[in-house]
């Protein structure tokens, strides 16, 4: 590093906080976290106002984190623009199901008209051009399209996509999953139950089917998860959801069921306050399962200003229209472009067309005096959306969250 006889001072987007007693200064740009002892405290204020750097009126010790600031872009004068890591791309509306509170549920969804192969392939070149890292191919069913073994061999051959991941309701025949399986880095199957008999989303022959294709799929070495769908008549059972994946030997995440307030009252499995409780306090008393929010929720831990949605983290409808998320889907007021005519760089990057980009939990009621907000990256936006109608506002889960990065900060400390 050149930078003797030169003057250096920290960004101000670096970010210095304290939890459980241990300072800290972060970079949002890189999501680098740098734990300080006290002459490392020092440091930091004196490079806060700026100092010429001289090797020779420095510690071993300042030296190093200096090294380290500097190799983790903490002195950079301009902020990155953002990269695009996660994209959920829904190649079709259509579905064989009629899910109660689905996200992508449309009117008449299995009369709209797909978007070409074409079109698919044009929307992939584009995403590969913008840095895209992982991509979750959704719909409706995906696996409704005669082409969906083209589309995901054009992702992971063609444009040689990091991880390509499919979720699928699992009314597909198993032929054509194991056919997929080629293609993917990771097969998803939505489930909402540990048996047949309590099923609520995916009942009856559905469940059976899924439980019996994901037994053939990783006797064939597909990679095979669930996600678990996470209601009211179902809350009281996580464990068992866990237990289950277990049982099959599969991986799984949870996705909570979340319906935009003044609708929620039509919905008998939209969650209550009392549930979101029971949901913080298991997930603080689990702290081996690490499956909710992955962006935001597990045992990786870095500093960032938001959950992704917008910046890192975009959807793509059936029609091409982007969203900020997935759950953002079919909203008219949170459409930032369309993916066949607008550039997907500009849109990440630019506060003008996309509120998204500047939105930072500086901004959000609560999380603004927050002494975790850092890491925290103040959750959901969609969950706040929906449950108190601003984008503004606290995850209902927000204590989980900080639950839970508090504790990889221990772990840290006490490895």
């Amino acid at each position: 590093m050149d930078m003797e006889n030169r003057r250096i001072r920290l960004s101000e987007r670096c970010c210095t906080m304290n939890i459980c007693g241990v300072n800290i200064i972060g970079c949002p740009d890189t999501g680098v976290i740098i734990g300080l002892n006290s002459e490392g405290e020092v440091l930091v204020e004196q490079l806060k106002e700026g100092i010429l750097f001289a090797p020779e009126n420095f510690t071993d010790s300042e030296l190093a984190l200096i090294n380290a600031l500097e190799d983790n872009g903490f002195f950079m004068e301009q902020a990155v623009a953002s990269e695009l890591k996660r994209v959920y791309f829904h190649v079709t509306s259509r579905c064989t199901l009629n899910c109660e509170g689905c996200y992508s549920y449309e009117v008449q969804r299995n009369q709209k008209k797909d978007l070409s192969l074409q079109e698919i392939k044009q929307i992939l070149d584009n995403l590969s051009q913008a840095g895209l890292v992982d991509l979750m191919i959704s719909g409706g069913e995906p696996f409704l399209r005669t082409d969906i073994i083209d589309i995901l061999a054009y992702a992971k051959d063609n444009l040689h996509i990091a991880s390509v991941q499919c979720i699928s309701n699992g009314t597909a025949p198993v032929e054509s999953y194991l056919e997929a399986g080629k293609y993917l880095d990771v097969l998803s199957f939505s489930l909402d139950s540990p048996d047949e008999e309590t099923a609520i989303i995916r009942t009856g022959d559905v469940f059976n089917s899924v439980v019996e294709k994901i037994a053939i799929l990783r006797r064939q070495g597909v990679n095979v998860t669930i996600v678990f769908t996470i209601h009211h008549r179902n809350v009281d059972r996580c464990m068992e959801l866990c237990d289950f994946a277990k049982k099959l030997g599969v991986g799984f995440r949870f996705s909570i069921f979340t319906v935009i307030e003044f609708n929620a009252a039509k919905s008998c499995l939209a969650l209550t306050d009392e549930d979101y409780v029971k949901l913080e306090n298991y997930f603080k008393n689990n702290l081996a399962v690490k499956h909710i929010d992955d962006n935001l929720y597990g045992d990786m831990i870095g500093c960032t200003l938001s959950c992704g949605a917008g910046k890192s983290i975009l959807s793509i409808s059936s029609d091409g229209h982007i969203y900020p998320c997935h759950m953002f889907n079919n909203l008219k007021e949170f459409c930032l472009g369309n993916a066949l005519s607008d550039n997907i760089i500009d849109i990440v990057n630019c506060s003008e067309k996309n509120p998204f980009v500047s939105l930072s939990v500086d901004h959000i009621e609560r999380c603004k005096t927050c002494h975790a907000r850092y890491v925290c990256g103040g959750g959901c936006r969609f969950r706040s959306y929906a449950l108190h109608g601003s984008i503004y506002y606290f995850d209902r889960l927000c204590q989980a969250y900080i639950f839970n990065k508090e504790e990889c900060i221990k772990q840290l400390m006490n490895p």
